[in-house]
């Protein structure tokens, strides 16, 4: 349909015979739509944005998934490292959860990512997987915001991604953290997800959780020790300024919220295994 032909009533008929299955993927198709709208509407194409629907670029998810306990998600790692199938995954679940880094993040990361002790992650790229006119479909550009962060690594976990790096990361700085066992350019969320995350989630008792979630741990455990500026800038999001992401990056707070979420980390830990005992 021409964009200029669009009305309301178009609009509502299209949305309302999307699949009710897949809520999430409708609401940002609806947003795709309104976007394209309202440059319709200033290239004067439109005169009003035809995209009415209340709520529907932010539908209500079909499930809240419970932020899972530390003891868990190193229980998920554990799991992972208990099988040499799987051992090589336990750094990338870690990282991710400690350090808040999307998935299309953390399978691009590389050897020359890491400083000399593992104590700093660098975090300037991220994948993506779609067809292209020219046939590919691996696609690596900045991360999701366009702006490089430095993450510091809590001290708890940086044993696990130094040894990580010594046992199954080549020696060039171009070396990828993970490779796929089945070849291809790198891991698949959706393949990982199914056959390693979920299945050591299960056996913790998470069945529920993906490894998506990893980042909304790491949110929710930021949010405990560091203020919201902190929390933005561990996850790479938006911050409020310029002179506030200089503040961040010259203060020393990070290496101070990574030490607070170690000690937590380990408390929590702690604290699992005494009543197990």
């Amino acid at each position: 349909m021409p964009v200029r032909d669009l009305t309301t009533t178009a609009v509502r008929a299209w949305f309302s015979g999307l699949a009710d299955e897949h809520p999430t993927r409708n609401g940002h198709a609806y947003g795709i739509l309104s976007m394209i709208c309202n440059t319709a509407v200033k290239d004067v194409l439109l005169e009003r944005n035809p995209c009415q629907i209340v709520g529907a670029s932010n539908p209500t998810p079909k499930k809240v998934v419970k932020i899972p306990a530390t003891p868990k998600l190193h229980g998920i790692a554990d799991k992972l490292s208990a099988d040499e199938r799987t051992a090589r995954f336990r750094a990338l679940v870690l990282l991710a959860g400690w350090c808040g880094l999307r998935f299309g993040e953390v399978s691009e990361l590389r050897r020359g990512d890491f400083d000399a002790d593992c104590s700093v992650v660098t975090i300037s790229r991220g994948v993506t997987h779609r067809l292209a006119e020219d046939g590919s479909r691996c696609w690596i550009g900045t991360s999701k915001n366009g702006e490089q962060r430095t993450v510091t690594i809590p001290p708890h976990i940086r044993d696990d991604v130094e040894s990580h790096l010594s046992r199954h990361v080549g020696k060039s700085a171009d070396a990828l953290l993970s490779t796929p066992a089945m070849g291809g350019c790198h891991l698949n969320d959706r393949v990982f997800n199914k056959d390693v995350f979920k299945k050591a989630a299960a056996a913790v008792a998470r069945g529920d959780l993906s490894a998506h979630d990893l980042r909304r741990f790491a949110g929710s455990k930021n949010a405990q020790v560091a203020t919201l500026t902190e929390n933005m800038a561990r996850l790479g999001h938006k911050t409020v300024g310029a002179a506030l992401r200089y503040q961040h990056s010259q203060d020393g707070r990070d290496a101070v919220v990574a030490a607070n979420l170690s000690a937590n980390a380990l408390a929590e830990l702690a604290a699992a295994e005494s009543a197990d005992a």
